[in-house]
């Protein structure tokens, strides 16, 4: 059993939010508060959706600052959070959970794809796909890593795991 309350922040930005949050509704029982930021003109007030909080981000805010507007709104008891980007969750949210420890943890997938090194517009290499991996969702990452990682700004989602490491925060892996 669990004994640290958990809360979900989902990062809507990029997808319209016309047809409801079929994904913000599946998750996890053991996640006690679901936090959706939307951009504002696509939900002009705060309000629930099925249990769900949805809050309005203004337009043209930045990623930290509108995750600030998210971990600002969570209840004071929270101890970790799941970061959802807006694309369909591909990784275990308990054993992203189970990682955090003290810091974060981030879900990572083999890279399928080739990927191309370019310097001026020309070819010049191809990476080694065995040292490269893709992040997934959900990442997770105590309260106080978030915060930290928050007040550092600055970053895109994907990001964050390197801003959290280079700020001295545990990072943990699960694939």
């Amino acid at each position: 059993m669990r004994s640290k309350k958990v809360a979900a922040i989902l990062w809507a930005a990029t997808f319209s939010v016309s047809g409801g949050f079929p994904a913000a509704r599946s998750f996890p029982r053991f996640v006690d508060d679901v936090i959706v930021l939307v951009r504002s003109s696509d939900r002009p007030v705060s309000q629930r959706d099925g249990g769900v909080r949805i809050i309005p981000i203004p337009q043209g805010i930045s990623l930290a600052d509108a995750l600030a507007i998210g971990v600002g709104a969570l209840p004071d008891d929270v101890d970790q959070v799941l970061l959802y980007d807006g694309e369909e969750p591909s990784a275990d949210a308990l054993e992203v959970l189970d990682g955090v420890g003290d810091g974060w943890c981030v879900a990572l997938a083999d890279m399928t794809e080739t990927v191309k090194i370019v310097d001026a517009g020309l070819v010049t290499g191809t990476l080694d796909r065995d040292t490269v991996l893709r992040v997934r969702t959900p990442q997770a990452a105590t309260r106080a890593a978030l915060a930290a990682v928050i007040a550092d700004a600055g970053f895109s989602f994907s990001a964050m795991p390197s801003r959290a490491a280079r700020l001295g925060i545990p990072v943990t892996t699960v694939r």
